[in-house]
């Protein structure tokens, strides 16, 4: 704000961060990731297609949702 002049409160100043993280992120536990990957298999759709390949590949989700079925080649030494 100061840099482009902009009159105003800057609302985001009083906001305060921890230095230390109390708790870890945790990751998803197994038995939710199966059934997350079933459920993905049997409803056989683009969104959870998209889900599964986010999880698969770790994409993010702007790169795997502009993929088109050419793009992905599975018969090479690395797909």
């Amino acid at each position: 704000m100061a840099e482009h002049r902009i009159e105003g409160r800057n609302h985001f100043s009083s906001i305060y961060m921890p230095v230390e993280v109390q708790e870890g992120r945790q990751p998803i536990p197994l038995g939710s990731r199966i059934r997350i990957q079933c459920d993905c298999i049997a409803i056989d759709d683009e969104m959870p297609w998209l889900l599964a390949i986010i999880r698969d590949t770790r994409m993010r989700l702007s790169e795997a949702a502009k993929l088109y079925k050419n793009d992905i080649i599975l018969e090479v030494p690395i797909p």
